[in-house]
C-alpha cells in the first residue's frame, strides 16, 4: 500500500508538472499571438505615417515649386520692356497660381493673386489682371 501511494503521488506530480508546462506553453502561445498583433498594428501605424509623411512632402515640392514659379514670373514681368514681355510674365505667374489651386493650396493661390494684382498696379499695368 505504501509503494502504491507512492506511485500515485508521484503520477500526481507528473501530471502537476506536465499541467504547468502545458498552461507555460499556452501561455506563451497567447503571448506570441498578441506580439503578432501588436506588431501588425504598429507596422499599419508606420505605414500610415509614411504615406502622410509622404504627401507631405508632394504638398511641400508642390508649393515649393508653384512659388518658385511665380517669383520667376514676378522677376520677368520686373524686367519686362514691353507690353509682349509683360503678358508671358503674367501668363507665368497665372500658370502657378492655378497649380497652386490644383494643389489644393487656396490660400496660396489667393495670396499670390493679391500679390499679383498689387504688382500689376503698380507698374500700371492693370488691364493685364
Amino acid at each position: 500500500m505504501d509503494q502504491q501511494l507512492k506511485n500515485i503521488a508521484l503520477a500526481t506530480l507528473y501530471l502537476s508538472v506536465a499541467g504547468f508546462f502545458l498552461i507555460l506553453l499556452l501561455t506563451i502561445k497567447e503571448g506570441a499571438e498578441l506580439f503578432h498583433e501588436i506588431s501588425k498594428a504598429e507596422s499599419a501605424q508606420r505605414i500610415e505615417l509614411m504615406q502622410t509623411t509622404q504627401a507631405q512632402i508632394e504638398a511641400s515640392e508642390s508649393l515649393l515649386t508653384s512659388t518658385t514659379s511665380f517669383a520667376s514670373g514676378a522677376f520677368l514681368l520686373s524686367e519686362a520692356s514691353d507690353l509682349r514681355s509683360a503678358k508671358s510674365a503674367v501668363s507665368i505667374m497665372d500658370g502657378s497660381i492655378q497649380k497652386a489651386r490644383d494643389s489644393g493650396m487656396e490660400n496660396v493661390a489667393t495670396i499670390m493673386e493679391a500679390f499679383k494684382g498689387r504688382i500689376l498696379q503698380d507698374m500700371g499695368l492693370s488691364e493685364l489682371r
